[in-house]
């Protein structure tokens, strides 16, 4: 692994929650933007306390001393008719498989293992409240610093989520599907002790084969160990059979970025290819604002996962053999039966009159005898 520094730091983080508000963090700032449609009539607005590093930020940026406590107040503005229940939470910043920052909750999500503090342990909330029509109401938080000082950032958001098909999601009687319609905001969270810059640091983790959207991909999991943001990320991966010089499978990825102390699985998509068993190389090539990293890794395909995967796999495609096989059977089965019932039938048609010749000449006979 060769890792070249380049001193330039930055922090670029995505938002989206159900289409409403984005957060970008770019350089030193944040650039806040919503994204609203005609169903959002509540809105938020954070009160800078006295520890925000910038008054001109639109989200929290706290440097604190080690074990310190403090309350945040964020004012809840309902421009509705009618009361409106809202829940506020916390989550620890991720990155989500795209290679955005997520500040939202991400049920499904594991802490990543190099990380010493969740936000949602540090911070607590009122979880839900109810904010009375056209007034507004000052939401607390309390933030509660490690004892042990540490150097980095400790990122996460505040989350605020509306259900307004009442207090939980409502249970249709008669096709019993839940349905939440939900409005949300995020603010960002930043938490320091200290102002010591640090760079991130990326690892190669585990390579294999999986899918994504039931389709096949190389998974390549990527890890910021560092408690600092990776902005303007590029990567560059390409799969090849081991001991072999021509490129399968490869992707160019841009514009990505990594929360402090996270990691992502980087899917190489196979693009309707399948899956074949043998031991194969992944090269992949990290640039950022803040470094480089070079990574070259082996992983194995076994016969079993590839079958497995390949016959799950919607973006392959089947060869219709089997069709014209199973048409061509038929056919010839319906041909043998036609022919079988006409041997039948004409085989019937003679014993029928050879009966009746011999029923005659008993007949005949008979008569004679008479």
């Amino acid at each position: 692994m060769k890792r070249k520094k380049k001193y330039h730091w930055g922090i670029k983080g995505l938002l989206l929650c159900a289409a409403v508000c984005a957060i970008f963090l770019t350089g030193n700032s944040i650039k806040a933007e919503a994204f609203q449609n005609n169903s959002l009539d509540y809105s938020v607005r954070p009160i800078m306390p006295e520890s925000q590093r910038n008054d001109t930020q639109a989200y929290f940026d706290l440097l604190m001393n080690p074990g310190e406590e403090q309350t945040l107040q964020i004012e809840v503005v309902n421009h509705a008719e009618e009361d409106k229940t809202i829940n506020v939470s916390v989550a620890t910043a991720s990155t989500n498989g795209g290679g955005n920052v997520d500040y939202g909750v991400r049920t499904n999500v594991v802490a990543d293992d190099t990380l010493l503090y969740k936000i949602d342990d540090l911070v607590s909330t009122q979880g839900r409240i109810v904010v009375p029509a056209k007034e507004t109401y000052t939401v607390q938080l309390k933030v509660m610093m490690p004892s042990a000082s540490f150097d980095g950032i400790l990122a996460g958001g505040i989350n605020f989520k509306e259900v307004s098909n009442g207090e939980d999601a409502e249970i249709d009687q008669e096709g019993g599907v839940a349905i939440q319609n939900e409005y949300s905001y995020v603010i960002a969270l930043l938490l320091r002790v200290n102002d010591q810059e640090v760079l991130p640091d990326l690892q190669l983790n585990q390579v294999y084969a999986a899918q994504r959207n039931w389709m096949n991909i190389i998974s390549a999991n990527v890890q910021n160990f560092k408690a600092a943001y990776v902005t303007n990320m590029n990567i560059s991966a390409q799969v090849r059979r081991q001991g072999e010089t021509d490129v399968l499978y490869e992707l160019d990825k841009k514009d990505m970025e990594m929360a402090p102390n996270s990691n992502f699985n980087h899917a190489i998509p196979l693009n309707g290819v399948p899956f074949q068993a043998g031991t194969y190389v992944l090269s992949l090539a990290v640039e950022s604002s803040e470094g480089s990293w070079d990574f070259e890794r082996e992983f194995v395909i076994t016969p079993e996962e590839a079958k497995a995967f390949n016959e799950t796999d919607v973006s392959i495609e089947r060869s219709n053999l089997w069709i014209y096989i199973a048409a061509g059977a038929g056919i010839l089965l319906l041909v043998l039966l036609i022919f079988l019932l006409v041997w039948y039938k004409k085989r019937a048609k003679k014993q029928k009159i050879r009966l009746r010749e011999i029923i005659e000449e008993i007949i005949l006979r008979l008569k004679g005898n008479g």
